[in-house]
């Protein structure tokens, strides 16, 4: 499943009291027709609610099963987990019985519950709530309609509460017993008439005797005729087990931080998906790409290059000089590229075959740019058998001009005259060493600074087609052996020349400053490094300063939060090394240029850093009032279910 989050640029700095909510889009429409239908019939509203609990790529976590247990079982397997408090045991998270995790997964059970409540039921009352929380609890929730207001234009207006803040706000949370809770829950939905949403996402988990406390995202959001509301809060539950027959229960529910979006409804929602109408024209939409990768392992022969993993990227532009975009598609060994034509109407034409580039090569990425100068878009594929140039002869013909078969399987590309001669040179990255199968993810060592990837290859433009491997001379093969994922250009320093950035998977991103032609690595200088699961970098000035600033794409996970942050994970360690496996589930990362060749990650106080499993961001005005929102786009491979992830 992938998501979308949508930040919107003029609020950037009010963001510093904004909750570390849900990746969820703020105000990206949310069609009913489109959800899971509810089950029993009737005209209530369509719902669905979930409960998110990803395990963390670095620390195998293998808690206890409790997703096919009963009510009862769950109580008694809950009950161990709480009377163990102090047989604790002193290793890692991947043992089984930590018992952090083990309450985690039970909770995240009751939260699932919770959560489907919120979303389905007709009524919020506090009968029914009471199989969550003790008929004595009592909470502290803000009055999510007195909230101020942070921002409002004629389409959104977004209003936020932080109980930090209490002594300097005159909206204090509300302390609420049984009955007030399901009060204000029931008020929260009370504009929703379809399309009501659900999740909890606990990603903090304390174990103190029969007590636990945890802490959670939480997102609520509906539409009714004429707008559409989501809350995005950070709730603190305190448990207890007062009857060991009986699952835990929530006895004090504590709302941190709120943000209440609203939206008008507009006739058109701000992103639309238009893919089926783009593809009417397109037979191998339904032919190929709407299969399963599973689908084509059992159809495609293992020698075609047939990867699991789906790093298969894309390229846009004006290939025929029509004026309208164009795309090219990379696909998998034994499907054939494809090169989508834009007509006039919007639809799109495959014209691969006739262009010359329906390649059968396992295809990483694409790049369209001007090689020869000719003002027309060339193209440069990485395959598993090198790195290929191709020409546009201005006719929507390509020919193969050029093959650097010494560069395998690259993962991405990007292109700048680096050494300003008038040509358009290449940057490839090559996530994996030479010595491991690219079928099969390599064990990264250290995960948190992985020194046994491939090497990157910066490729200069002699001109006449002729290219050479620039390197080692330019002064790129500093930590030349990282797992990268991506790269862009940009004159970080203001001093006429373009700078290179280097995101990497599995340890510290590279900011390589050009100096006249020559690089040198100054992330550990500059406060770049950023060490984490990088994926991708986006650059823009988000604040309006005139310096620009970097986003870069991680991974957040709410299972390596809790667990990197238990005083029994890595205890041997020192603080170093576990701040460094706790900044790898931490999430996405926004650095603020300072204008002195020094950046501020300002990732935490501007609340950029849940954007789930995150691949692809990028700053955009999506609104066209002059400031740069944020896209992330996040997930991995659609399985069978939506909602896979």
């Amino acid at each position: 499943m992938t998501t979308v989050l949508v930040i919107a640029g003029p609020v950037w700095n009010s963001f510093r009291a904004a909750p570390n909510t849900s990746g969820e889009a703020n105000v990206v429409e949310r069609d009913s027709a489109t959800l899971p239908p509810k089950s029993g019939g009737g005209d209530s509203p369509t719902a669905v609610a979930d409960v998110d609990t990803p395990t963390l790529a670095a620390e195998r976590i293998q808690p206890p099963e409790l997703v096919n247990t009963t009510a009862a079982q769950q109580a008694t397997m809950t009950s161990v987990v709480i009377d163990q408090r102090n047989k604790l045991p002193t290793g890692d998270a991947g043992e089984e019985g930590w018992q952090s995790e083990a309450f985690s997964e039970a909770a995240s059970q009751r939260l699932g519950q919770f959560a489907k409540w919120l979303a389905e039921a007709d009524v919020l009352d506090e009968t029914a709530l009471g199989e969550w929380c003790h008929a004595d609890a009592t909470a502290r929730l803000f009055d999510a309609d007195s909230l101020p207001i942070e921002f409002q234009d004629e389409l959104v207006t977004v209003a936020r509460g932080k109980a930090a803040a209490i002594a300097l706000t005159e909206r204090p949370p509300r302390e609420l017993n049984l009955a007030g809770i399901a009060q204000a829950l029931q008020a929260r939905r009370a504009t929703w008439d379809r399309a009501r949403h659900a999740k909890f996402k606990l990603y903090r988990v304390a174990i103190d005797g029969r007590n636990a406390t945890t802490e959670q995202f939480v997102h609520l959001s509906g539409s009714a005729t004429g707008q559409a509301r989501e809350y995005n809060s950070t709730w603190r539950f305190a448990w207890s087990q007062r009857d060991a027959s009986q699952p835990p229960k929530i006895h004090r529910i504590e709302e941190e931080r709120i943000e209440v979006v609203t939206a008008k409804r507009q006739q058109e929602p701000w992103l639309a998906d238009c893919t089926a109408s783009l593809m009417s024209a397109v037979p191998s939409y339904e032919s190929e790409w709407l299969h399963s990768i599973p689908h084509w392992l059992t159809r495609l022969e293992a020698t075609q290059g047939v990867y699991n993993f789906g790093y298969h990227g894309i390229a846009i532009a004006d290939v025929n000089s029509d004026g309208l975009d164009d795309v090219y598609l990379c696909q998998t060994g034994g499907l054939p590229n494809r090169l989508l034509l834009q007509r006039l109407d919007g639809t799109l034409e495959d014209v691969s075959s006739a262009a010359g580039v329906d390649y059968l090569d396992n295809t990483r990425a694409a790049l369209f740019i001007d090689l020869d100068n000719d003002a027309d878009q060339d193209l440069v594929l990485t395959t598993a058998s090198g790195v290929i140039l191709l020409e546009n002869d201005g006719q929507l013909r390509y020919r193969p001009r050029a093959r650097i078969n010494s560069i395998h399987h690259g993962f991405s590309l990007a292109s700048a005259d680096f050494d300003q001669d008038g040509k358009l040179d290449i940057y490839v990255c090559v996530y994996y060493g030479d010595n491991d199968a690219a079928s099969e993810l390599p064990l990264p060592l250290p995960y948190f600074d992985a020194r046994n990837g491939g090497a990157n290859h910066l490729i200069r433009n002699e001109g006449d087609w002729k290219f050479t491997d620039a390197t080692e001379p330019a002064g790129l093969g500093d930590e030349n052996f990282r797992f990268s994922f991506a790269a862009t250009w940009d004159d970080i320093d203001n001093d006429g020349d373009l700078d290179l950035l280097v995101v990497n998977d599995f340890g510290p991103n590279q900011l390589y400053e050009n100096e006249a032609g020559h690089f040198r690595n100054v992330a550990n200088q500059n406060g770049l490094l950023d060490g984490a699961f990088g994926m991708s970098a986006t650059i823009g000035d988000y604040d309006r300063d005139g310096r620009d600033d970097i986003y870069v794409s991680n991974m957040f996970s709410a299972a390596g939060n809790r667990v990197t942050t238990q005083p029994n994970f890595k205890s041997t360690e020192d603080a170093e090394t576990r701040a460094k496996f706790q900044r790898l589930a931490r999430g996405n990362s926004l650095f603020h240029n300072r204008g002195d060749g020094t950046f501020d990650d300002t990732s935490v106080d501007m609340n950029v850093t849940m954007g789930r499993w995150s691949w692809g961001s990028l700053f955009v005005d999506l609104d066209n009032n002059g400031w740069d929102d944020l896209l992330v786009a996040n997930g991995f491979v659609t399985g069978q279910q939506t909602d896979d992830l």
